[in-house]
């Protein structure tokens, strides 16, 4: 799917995920991942919530935020 940002070329990443149940239908949930060929020290990090409206859907709604890590080393 070109333009769309999959690919089927493997890539290196890493990815850290948590959530929590509020309710027996809402939850929260937040994410901190990075693609690490494409963006090397930017990162970014989802949160959200999400509601079970029935058995079989769920609605979310989430934010992200993206930051790079800069270094000084060497200076």
């Amino acid at each position: 799917m070109r333009g769309c940002g999959y690919s089927v070329v493997p890539r290196p990443c890493c990815l850290v995920v948590s959530c929590f149940s509020l309710t027996e239908r809402l939850g929260c949930f937040i994410e901190s991942y990075n693609n690490l060929a494409r963006w090397g020290n930017a990162y970014g990090i989802d949160f959200g919530f999400n509601y079970m409206v029935g058995e079989r859907v769920q609605l979310d709604v989430a934010a992200m935020w993206m930051f790079v890590i800069r270094s000084n080393v060497g200076l």
